[in-house]
């Protein structure tokens, strides 16, 4: 018998609503179809529905139910759109070089 999980670094805001409106110190939540978790009180990437890094946050809350994982955050920090594009960047050539090294 066995337990399926997700361990998540990256808070992805797959509808584009919950984090348009978003200033650091606002909290905003998110529900994620599956089992997942969250490192909590500690800088998260938060991306949106295209992978792009936005900014970082914090999970203050998380509970999972009925196949789905309920997240209440809080924004710390709005990247610029040049920061965005870095952290971005940066991001996907760890992640690349991660199944590269996996192959």
């Amino acid at each position: 018998m066995g337990y399926t999980t997700t361990l998540n670094y990256i808070v992805k805001a797959n509808i584009p609503e919950a984090i348009r409106d978003l200033k650091p110190g606002k909290s905003f939540k998110i529900a994620k179809a599956g089992t997942r978790h969250y490192m909590m009180n500690c800088p998260l990437y938060l991306a949106d529905p295209d992978w792009n890094i936005i900014g970082k946050c914090v999970v203050d809350q998380q509970s999972t139910a009925n196949g789905f994982t309920a997240l209440e955050c809080t924004l710390l920090v709005l990247f610029t759109p040049e920061e965005s594009e870095i952290v971005t960047r940066l991001n996907r050539a760890g992640e690349q070089a991660l199944s590269d090294l996996r192959k």
